[in-house]
């Protein structure tokens, strides 16, 4: 995903795969996305049903439920100063959560 700072960009969790994944296409329509979940093959396919650029979507590999991760996916959109619009959450370990940061 290209430097998209003036493009707010959606995030959704779990978009490799069933709900998260019909989330992310539906959100896709409307600007770039950030797809986040545990699995790298399944989101990069996800992708691919977006768009074959890259610069409409952002595959980040991830477990929310490690804190680890989740500062991952934040210094991953951080570096690519991407603003956030939107973000679905489809994992089900809600208690590890707290929030990337400001959503527009």
């Amino acid at each position: 995903m290209s430097n998209a700072s003036d493009r707010p960009v959606s995030i959704v969790t779990g978009a490799g795969s069933g709900i998260g994944r019909a989330i992310a296409l539906r959100l896709a329509k409307l600007g770039p996305v950030v797809l986040v979940g545990r699995r790298g093959k399944p989101l990069r396919e996800t992708g691919a049903l977006i768009g074959e650029e890259e610069r409409d979507w952002l595959a980040i590999a991830a477990d929310i439920s490690e804190e680890d991760d989740r500062e991952c996916v934040i210094e991953s959109i951080d570096a690519r100063a991407l603003r956030t619009h939107r973000s679905s959450h489809q994992q089900r370990r809600h208690r590890y959560l707290r929030p990337l940061g400001r959503v527009d």
